[in-house]
């Protein structure tokens, strides 16, 4: 049976972790632009994490 750690997920929002009170509320995530942005920058979080890494963030991905 294969568990799953969702804890991989949290690599992904590092761009969002990162910010303060006031950018984060600056931060419209309905924002096009923004999402956009967000997106590119999970993706470069992304490609430097291992091939086991990769596999269990898909895993979380797909049952969430």
């Amino acid at each position: 049976m294969n568990s799953l750690n969702l804890n991989y997920l949290r690599g992904l929002y590092d761009f969002l972790i990162g910010k303060n009170d006031e950018e984060l509320e600056d931060f419209d995530i309905n924002s096009i632009a923004n999402q956009k942005k967000l997106f590119e920058e999970m993706r470069r979080s992304f490609l430097t994490f291992g091939p086991t890494s990769k596999k269990n963030i898909i895993s979380g991905l797909n049952y969430i």
